[in-house]
């Protein structure tokens, strides 16, 4: 019969204790330092961090309910809360002062291909076909792709490309009037600016692909600076889609809807993540849109073989008074 030491015992569980409050008084800091990304370039990687936060919190809170700590159970509730709010947010309606919706709609698909590691192109053209919008933004690009996309998809017979450094193209059913491919900064990332007619209605469309901020934040914010004043001055109805490398958590996310005078399609929904595949935790690919446009259906589609997975939106025209 194996005898089990008391003291053993109680300095084991007073150790297990002493991890927990450990544990939690760490994630409570990050949950809130994650509201001071203005601050510094890691606060501000950590505020993207919302969801996979909210899940720890959520195991936190568990696991200090059966070891009954009132203060671990408190702080992780605490931390929680402060997780759960900005994801709670975007599961509110839109708000619009929009009266009828009309009868002209617009739909697009936003993915990004990462072709130098992705050669599953039978599933790109799967998820294109099932989807049939009326735009697809394609970001990253690679000839090998380019050349299998336009010859397998007939329905878009207008596109306009850029191969350069973080590739773009644009590809619609609809002819694309005065297209411009526009660079921003030094990395001369390409963005794609044009227009298109359906129903006798025209839409203005930005497709972007930031840089990364993994290692600065200066290039990402420049080009979304640039994004929301050419939004704040351009012709509506709008719509800014692509990778932005940036979730709805970020300050300078919400500094791009404030000055551009934008609206996130996700508002309503709820976060849709999309990057990193195979498990997505964070919504970094977006469709953004003036205030005359409604989002009436939007869902993360079927995995393409990249590390992002596709965006698709439809969007009703409404009339603003």
């Amino acid at each position: 019969m194996v005898t089990v030491n008391p003291e053993l015992d109680t300095l084991l569980k007073r150790l297990s204790l002493y991890l927990l409050l450990a544990v939690t008084a760490m994630l409570l800091v990050l949950s809130l330092a994650a509201y001071c990304g203005t601050f510094n370039h890691l606060l501000e990687l950590l505020s993207h961090l919302r969801i996979p936060l909210s899940v720890f919190c959520i195991v936190l809170v568990l696991v200090s309910t059966i070891c009954k700590n009132k203060a671990a159970i408190l702080m992780n509730m605490v931390a929680l809360l402060l997780n759960l709010i900005p994801v709670a947010l975007l599961y509110l309606p839109a708000s619009k002062s929009a009266q009828a919706a009309s009868t002209v709609s617009l739909s697009l698909l936003q993915l990004n291909l990462r072709p130098y590691q992705n050669k599953h192109y039978d599933r790109a053209l799967k998820v294109i076909k099932a989807k049939d919008a009326d735009i697809v933004g394609v970001i990253e690009l690679k000839q090998d792709w380019t050349k299998f996309l336009c010859r397998s998809l007939p329905e878009y017979p207008y596109l306009y490309k850029e191969e350069g450094f973080g590739g773009v193209m644009l590809m619609s059913k609809y002819k694309l009037l005065e297209p411009s491919i526009e660079y921003t900064g030094k990395i001369k990332r390409p963005r794609i600016r044009a227009s298109i007619i359906k129903d006798n209605q025209t839409f203005h469309i930005i497709l972007a692909h930031t840089v990364t901020p993994k290692n600065d934040l200066r290039f990402r914010n420049e080009e979304l600076h640039i994004v929301a004043e050419q939004a704040k001055s351009g012709q509506r109805p709008l719509i800014v889609f692509g990778d932005l490398n940036c979730s709805p958590f970020s300050p300078y996310f919400a500094d791009l809807l404030k000055q551009g005078n934008l609206t996130d399609s996700e508002q309503g929904f709820g976060p849709q993540p999309s990057w990193p595949c195979p498990l997505p935790f964070i919504p970094i690919d977006h469709v953004l849109t003036s205030s005359d446009l409604r989002c009436v259906e939007r869902e993360v589609c079927d995995d393409v073989g990249s590390d992002h997975r596709p965006v698709f939106a439809r969007l009703d025209l409404v009339e603003v008074p």
